[in-house]
């Protein structure tokens, strides 16, 4: 493979360009790289490490090159073989050895291996999702762009990146709005074991940047001088606000994508012909040649880094592992055990707003307190949100806080993300919960795991606002009740309010909450009037509210369905029947005390959901009733919940797979036989 054909030279002398002190820099940092995975190798054929390593040799002049060019305060978002990126980034061989080793002391107290870690003093994040870094390095950008702070985010990923969906959301994001963001690309010819020729359609990925109308170079990956002259240039025009750039480097694993890997996809001939290309033999031959330094001064500096490295793995082999204890910690930023519990509209002065109304209220008041908090999403400035929740926040506060994207939710969520992890607070809206599947990447692998594999030194204070239920014949793909897939994902919170006070008091706590919050608005409830107070006001998260008292059973419903259990509980009053209505307001953290005290009253509890009752958060709240009240339960739990079905189209049809009054009303006369 004739990888030096239509590639760009940047280097014509390397003494015009570099210092022999910056020269010899550039070397110590290969060769940190190339001892750190040599000793990584054999540490992984002992089973010391576990799986996921992804071994670095051979690519290190991508890694040493780039960094060379990156202040401390710049981002570095990596894929896999992160361990070539932080190194150069700044992280300690002792941390990363730890790392590997699933030791304390690494960069993430070996929480996250191989694969996955936080570096947040040296501002470095990874993951092991393929493609997904792409729009979160976006949203550092967006920060560094909103923050006017002079500095950038490198995006570190590989050819096989190139075909997904988050890469080409996340180029798009970034060029539209002039983001500072480096995206390298490491071609090392194979997506695992795939030559990059028969899953890529262009010559060059770098090409792909053209359809963005952004800037892409394709250098050469082996020659670290090359690197670091590419990206040095590409950064100077970042910087100076010429917005995202994209460059290839065309480099090569000399091992496998794994070790254990059959490497039955390519032959020794083309791996000796790489070889002859070392990135480290490259750099000796010009500091011979160019700088005149000494095999024996070179081999020097070889074996002083090389006892570095074994001190900073027998350091690491002798750190203890993490306990469970100590592992499950720092997963949610816990809310407040003294924070109040649920206060209705107090006495006082109170106007009548709609749902939506008390949404633009919240997140007026929430501008206002803090210039950091921004709102992302598609149509939510000029339209002012598909069902009028955002109108007039544009005019108000400009097209830097209120911010329309394109039609990529990947792209919205991930650039929250990083926005976040870089100081800012984002609002960010899916249109539909229906759509949110296509963010659930960057939400439940980045936006929720970050603060635990960083041990709580980063926050991901996003507010994730989406529409869900029945109400407007949006059919089956519109029209969904998901919000069973958050409650089970640990570092998520999720709210679900269902009146106008509701939703002012929560939206507001939920953009001041540390923890990424999923606020689901129903569909049914934004023309819904109620009174809201004109004083501020926060709701505590985790609080659920009684809504109605009563003696003889409880009622449990969610969102609009709590306004179907009111509107029972009122005809069953005619009938004798008194029925408690609690809302639990946040399905996650669940104000579990408070259920369970009103259910060990009344004997007698029915769980009211929108969704399908199978796997659903109907199923959760039944079993944490029957585990807290089975001694005083007089008869089972009983779910009443949507049909296990599409939503239909046709009006009455759509309503008649949800739960309605006179179902909850059949089911609760049949609990208390009256």
């Amino acid at each position: 493979m004739n990888v030096q054909s239509e590639l760009t030279s940047f280097v014509t002398s390397v003494r015009q360009l570099y210092t022999k002190e910056q020269a010899l820099a550039l070397y110590r940092q290969l060769l940190v790289l190339r001892h750190f995975d040599d000793r990584c190798v054999s540490l992984k054929l002992k089973d010391l490490i576990m799986d996921g390593f992804h071994p670095y040799v051979g690519q290190e002049a991508v890694a040493a090159g780039v960094c060379s060019n990156l202040k401390p305060e710049d981002v570095v978002v990596s894929n896999h073989r992160p361990q070539g990126h932080s190194l150069a980034k700044g992280s300690t061989v002792k941390s990363l050895f730890a790392e590997m080793l699933g030791r304390i002391g690494g960069v993430s107290d070996g929480l996250g291996g191989p694969m996955q870690w936080v570096d947040k003093e040296h501002n470095f994040y990874c993951g092991s999702i393929v493609g997904s870094g792409v729009t979160v390095a976006a949203g550092a950008g967006l920060a560094a762009q909103y923050l006017k702070q002079n500095r950038v985010a490198c995006c570190f990923f590989g050819d096989g990146a190139s075909n997904t969906g988050s890469f080409h959301e996340g180029l798009n994001l970034a060029a539209i709005w002039k983001l500072p963001v480096l995206y390298l690309c490491e071609n090392n010819q194979y997506g695992e074991a795939m030559p990059v020729e028969k899953f890529v359609p262009v010559p060059r990925i770098s090409k792909r940047a053209e359809a963005y109308g952004i800037r892409g170079v394709t250098v050469d990956g082996m020659n670290v001088f090359e690197v670091a002259s590419a990206t040095r240039a590409a950064l100077e025009r970042i910087r100076a606000g010429g917005g995202p750039e994209i460059v290839e480097a065309m480099t090569y694993r000399f091992l496998g994508h794994y070790l254990g890997d059959p490497l039955n996809y390519r032959t020794k001939e083309e791996v000796a012909e790489w070889q002859k290309r070392d990135p480290l033999l490259i750099c000796r031959t010009v500091l011979i040649q160019e700088f005149g330094v000494s095999t024996a001064e070179l081999d020097s500096i070889s074996q002083q880094i090389a006892m570095d490295s074994d001190s900073g793995r027998d350091w690491a082999l002798e750190q203890p592992k993490l306990t469970l204890q100590q592992a499950v910690t720092h997963v949610e930023v816990p809310l407040d055990p003294n924070r109040p519990s649920y206060f209705g509209p107090p006495e006082g002065e109170s106007r009548m707003l709609t749902f939506a109304e008390a949404i633009t209220e919240a997140i007026t008041e929430e501008f206002e307190r803090d210039p950091n908090v921004i709102l992302m999403g598609e149509d939510v400035g000029v339209w002012g949100n598909l069902f009028g929740c955002s109108r007039g926040l544009l005019e108000k506060f400009g097209p830097d806080r209120v911010r329309d994207t394109p039609i990529s939710e990947a792209a919205i969520a991930g650039s929250a993300v990083g926005a976040a992890l870089n100081g800012l607070r984002p609002i960010v809206e899916i249109m539909y919960i229906d759509f949110i599947s296509i963010a659930l990447d960057q939400l439940i692998n980045h936006a929720a795991r970050y603060p635990q594999l960083s041990r709580g030194k980063v926050r991901v204070p996003i507010t994730v606002r989406t529409q869900g239920g029945v109400g407007f014949r949006n059919s089956s793909q519109h029209s969904q009740s998901l919000e069973n897939w958050f409650v089970n994902v640990p570092g998520l919170y999720t709210v679900m309010p269902s009146t106008p006070y509701d939703v002012k008091g929560l939206l507001k706590a939920a953009i001041r909450c540390d923890n990424p919050v999923i606020f689901i608005e129903h569909k049914a409830v934004y023309r819904l009037k109620g009174p809201v107070p004109k004083t501020d006001y926060v709701l505590p998260l985790g609080r659920a509210a009684i809504k109605r008292s009563g003696r003889d059973v409880t009622l449990i419903a969610t969102s609009w369905m709590s306004l179907h259990a009111l509107a029972a509980a009122e005809e069953l009053a005619k009938q004798g029947i008194s029925c408690e209505v609690i809302d639990p307001l946040t399905l996650y953290p669940l104000d579990k005390e408070s259920l369970c005290k009103s259910v060990n009253r009344t004997g007698r509890c029915v769980v009211v959901n929108e969704a399908p009752a199978e796997g659903g958060f109907a199923s959760e709240v039944a079993a944490v009733v029957q585990e807290g009240c089975w001694s005083n339960l007089k008869a089972p739990v009983k779910r009443v919940c949507g049909m296990r079905t599409g939503i239909p189209y046709d009006k009455d049809l759509e309503r008649a797979v949800v739960p309605s009054p006179g179902w909850i009303i059949e089911a609760v006369k049949k609990l208390v036989k009256k």
